[in-house]
């Protein structure tokens, strides 16, 4: 029986040139799965503070009036400016 273009063919049997592929686009994926989680991780770790803060401010405005004065407004909005520098372009 012949394949047609469309078909599915048999699994091919394992050779070391396959199994050598095979565990080079596994080592591939895994290095991608942990950059995209180390992206959103250092994304989520630099912008959360920031969100947090301002839900706070929205409901209690005189709590900001008086963490500004001590100076912790520039310590939430510090960490934001870091997600250029380390993610990758």
């Amino acid at each position: 029986m012949e394949s047609s273009p469309g078909s599915v063919a048999a699994a091919a049997p394992a050779t070391p040139h396959l199994d050598r592929k095979r565990r080079k686009d596994a080592r591939r994926k895994r290095k991608t799965n942990r950059l995209l989680v180390a992206i959103a991780v250092v994304f989520a770790g630099s912008w959360l503070p920031l969100n947090v803060f301002n839900i706070i401010a929205d409901f209690d405005h005189e709590l900001v009036l008086a963490l500004d004065r001590s100076g912790l407004i520039f310590a939430v909005r510090t960490p934001r400016r870091i997600v250029p520098d380390v993610t990758p372009s």
